[in-house]
């Protein structure tokens, strides 16, 4: 699996946060664990699969849990 060259990984770190994600609220929405999230924005790992749903995260309603919330 190779690396998106598309967007630098910040792009995808600042998309979480103007959405209203946090490492450990999104991670369950996109099937991993908060520490391998961290370490695919970090460059730490590889995922381009896991930086495409990150794209698809819509944006967080606060007083909605999400959590049957369904990104693929």
């Amino acid at each position: 699996m190779s690396l998106r060259k598309s967007q630098p990984l910040s792009f995808y770190r600042d998309s979480l946060r103007a959405k209203g994600w946090s490492l450990r609220t999104a991670a369950p929405l996109l099937h991993v664990h908060f520490s391998h999230l961290h370490h695919v924005l970090t460059g730490a790992r590889r995922s381009s699969a896991l930086l495409s749903r990150i794209e698809r995260l819509p944006v967080r309603n606060a007083t909605d849990n999400r959590t049957n919330l369904q990104i693929h």
